[in-house]
């Protein structure tokens, strides 16, 4: 091994600056479409009540994935995690997509699931991406037809998230553990690994009486 590829620009390039930190729990190709959906509900006003007919033209790739109907009744997990419908009606009536949504009294819900029925999704042949953008349109019972266009995703390199986004994150996973983790703990695990170059011994990330 040639040490100088090794040593190429260590301590100034950064790799882990290029990684996606997915904002949702489920199949990034659902990600785009609640980005969009959320903007128009609350920019809107928009609860499930108000819709009519949603339709998501998606890259061909993600209606693959995402785009099938979705069947509350015989829903598992994983298939709420890959459904666009799923998703777009979560965050029209719940103004969010979280763990909780993947818990099965969440996507059983009759009235998001009769949401969901309201969705179409379409692949725009002439999209070669897999992700975006997509195009939302979202018809209401008072007669108006809304859309909106997502080409950013959050999390990715581009478009990263806000340490509070992060840090939400990271207390809402570990509070969900086998051994919950509180959020003063949680807290702290985040301060010392934000802290890690100052550390004189990595062991510490670990000691919840370490003070970064």
């Amino acid at each position: 091994i040639d040490p100088a590829i090794v040593l190429d620009r260590l301590g100034r390039v950064f790799h882990t600056d290029q990684l996606t930190l997915k904002k949702y729990p489920c199949c990034f190709c659902c990600h785009a479409g609640i980005e969009g959906a959320l903007a128009l509900a609350e920019a809107n006003d928009l609860r499930g009540a108000d819709v009519t007919a949603i339709t998501a033209t998606v890259p061909p790739f993600s209606e693959r994935l995402v785009g099938k109907p979705f069947d509350a009744a015989t829903a598992t997990q994983v298939a709420a995690q890959f459904s666009l419908p799923y998703a777009l009606a979560c965050a029209l009536e719940r103004r969010r997509f979280t763990l909780d949504d993947i818990e099965p009294a969440a996507f059983r819900d009759d009235n998001i699931a009769a949401l969901a029925e309201r969705v179409r999704v379409i692949a725009d042949d002439g999209n070669t991406n897999r992700f975006e953008p997509v195009r939302l349109v979202i018809e209401t019972h008072a007669g108006a037809s809304l859309e909106t266009v997502v080409t950013g995703l959050p999390g990715t390199p581009g478009q990263p998230l806000s340490e509070d986004e992060l840090r939400a994150k990271v207390r809402d996973c570990y509070a969900r553990g086998a051994r919950p983790v509180s959020t003063a703990d949680a807290d702290g695990l985040w301060d010392r690994v934000m802290a890690l170059d100052s550390l004189a011994d990595v062991g510490a990330i670990m000691d919840p009486q370490s003070n970064a």
